[in-house]
């Protein structure tokens, strides 16, 4: 997402605008009216054109959420975008959730984890 801002900021501006007047939207149905195409998907047709290792293409797809390591780092990527702006994006409990079942634990203990970390 931060790469659309210098090619083409008056997307990357129109997709935060959409976002912050719908909240509850989610980002992939945002870039898809914008973009006509989600950015996971677009991200991934670069990384193979650009010739990136196959580890990052990997860790970054979508598709393959049923790997651990995959699904890590697609929760964790989810968590730092709802959260940039504070604990209020209606994303996150579904956020809190989803990291709860990967570790099996509840997701009021995942956001307790959370708040504990930031004080």
């Amino acid at each position: 997402e931060m790469l659309l801002w210098r090619p083409a900021p008056a997307l990357a501006l129109r997709m935060r605008e959409i976002q912050r007047a719908n909240p509850t939207m989610r980002s992939e149905a945002v870039h898809r009216a914008v973009l006509n195409v989600s950015l996971s998907e677009l991200q991934h047709t670069l990384m193979g054109e650009w010739r990136l290792p196959e580890l990052l293409t990997e860790i970054t797809d979508h598709d393959r959420a049923h790997l651990p390591r995959v699904r890590n780092v697609l929760l964790a990527v989810n968590l730092a975008r709802h959260s940039q702006l504070g604990w209020d994006n209606p994303a996150l409990p579904d956020d809190f959730r989803a990291i709860g079942a990967l570790l099996n634990v509840s997701p009021e203990f995942v956001q307790g984890r959370l708040a504990a970390l930031e004080s």
